[in-house]
């Protein structure tokens, strides 16, 4: 049967431009936005349409990542770490450990979790 759906199937390819978040509400939203646009130029019905529509398309993405991040195992969370991770170049606290050393570069707090959540062994150099 595998073969078959192969062979017949179109291939779905996950990618930066998936639009898995994408469900029948925003489709509707879509298209009162486009309506309203088309009935009345810079009308504030059309700007409400679109004010909703970008908002719904916020909430939607929000839902399918925060979803995709819960549902993460093994080595898929190493995988998403890069974009649960703030940016470099933003402004986040410093960490301080319990012997009050304080790490304020992202490296230094990298190296300080790791240190948290993975200690060294006795053995270890």
């Amino acid at each position: 049967m595998s073969s078959i759906l192969d062979a017949t199937a179109k291939r779905i390819k996950i990618c930066a431009r998936s639009q898995r978040w994408w469900d029948a509400d925003i489709k509707a939203r879509r298209r009162t936005a486009g309506r309203e646009k088309r009935r009345r130029r810079h009308s504030e019905e059309a700007a409400r349409a679109n004010a909703e529509l970008q908002k719904s398309i916020g909430q939607s993405k929000r839902r399918m990542w925060g979803d995709y991040l819960q549902n993460l195992g093994g080595a898929e969370v190493w995988r998403a770490a890069p974009y649960a991770n703030p940016q470099a170049g933003t402004t986040v606290e410093a960490l301080t450990d319990r012997d009050g050393k304080q790490a304020n570069t992202s490296l230094e707090k990298e190296e300080m979790l790791r240190h948290k959540s993975f200690p060294p062994n006795d053995g270890d150099q």
